[in-house]
């Protein structure tokens, strides 16, 4: 069984769900029948940055879902050296704070297979601290597939993972000048 990768990247705070969402201003694809059975979802590389209200969706049904405004990070854990943390937000709200370490470091939390057609929607709340912002799902032995938003460059690109090693699949051929803020 193969799996379909698209990775699409968005300024702003939008749903690309709603037909008036204004098309992504980065798309990359890729195709790849290594894994298909999913356990994580992680936080990793980079180092030292925020992110805020993820959403992961399988088949269009919520399957994880946490903007961290209630001030706790149920059930996250640190994996490996990274840690996770809460920061306040400018908005009186708070934001998931992943620091040390690049990666595979960094955060991890559980979903519940089989996870079918699985959408990310993201916000990287800040510019600052590394440079590539990596979320993944993957199995317990960290293999599985990941999108990376490189800010410095306006690029996106997606992985396989193998034991947490990343390999490139597919590269962005778009880019964005200066720094992102954008939604996945």
């Amino acid at each position: 069984q193969g799996a379909q990768l698209t990775a699409e990247a968005y300024r702003g705070r939008v749903d690309p769900n709603d037909p008036a969402t204004p098309p992504p201003e980065l798309t990359v694809s890729a195709t790849d029948a290594t894994y298909n059975e999913f356990t994580l979802f992680g936080v990793l590389g980079g180092r030292d940055y925020d992110t805020d209200n993820i959403r992961v969706l399988s088949n269009d049904q919520v399957v994880l879902e946490d903007d961290f405004d209630d001030g706790a990070i149920w059930e996250w854990k640190s994996f490996r050296s990274g840690v996770i943390g809460l920061e306040v937000d400018g908005a009186g709200g708070f934001v998931l704070r992943k620091s040390g370490f690049d990666d595979p470091n960094g955060g991890t939390v559980g979903l519940a297979p089989p996870l079918l057609d699985v959408k990310l929607a993201t916000l990287k709340a800040d510019t600052t601290g590394g440079v590539q912002n990596r979320y993944s799902i993957t199995d317990a032995a960290g293999n599985g597939y990941g999108v990376v938003l490189i800010y410095p460059a306006g690029t996106l690109r997606i992985e396989r993972r193998d034991e947490w090693a990343a390999t490139t699949l597919a590269n962005g051929n778009e880019t964005l000048p200066g720094a992102m803020a954008l939604d996945t």
